[in-house]
């Protein structure tokens, strides 16, 4: 029978700010601890991108077949693709600091979220 892995002894760490209190958090605050918890969080992103490139390399196996002048075509619309993506995904990127300054300064947070979401629905319409 497999047992349990040990979970790490918890330390409680006094918090400033308004909250106040006391945060749990690991003892275990070394190199290794630090490395397993970085790979962990990238696993799922190097999934995605390796699924991401066996899917454009799918692609371009399957219109391979067709020849040279689709296999540019697709090419070349992939692309423009990317840059109107790339483009609107900046849009989306920008809302996350605003909102982090809006509550440093505890200020109201609707108008960062109401300029996300203005840009975020107009990009698609405007593409």
């Amino acid at each position: 029978m497999a047992s349990e892995p040990a979970m790490p002894e918890l330390v409680s760490v006094p918090v400033s700010g308004s909250a106040g209190g006391t945060l749990k958090a690991a003892a275990d605050n070394g190199w290794p601890a630090h490395m397993r918890a970085t790979f962990a969080l990238g696993l799922p992103l190097v999934g995605a991108q390796l699924a991401q490139m066996a899917i454009n390399t799918t692609d371009v196996i399957l219109v391979g077949w067709l020849g040279t002048t689709e296999l540019a075509s697709v090419v070349l619309a992939t692309q423009l693709y990317f840059v109107v993506f790339i483009f609107g995904t900046g849009f989306a990127s920008a809302v996350v600091p605003m909102v982090a300054q809006a509550i440093g300064r505890k200020d109201a947070v609707a108008c960062a979220v109401r300029c996300g979401w203005g840009c975020g629905s107009c990009w698609p319409m405007v593409s």
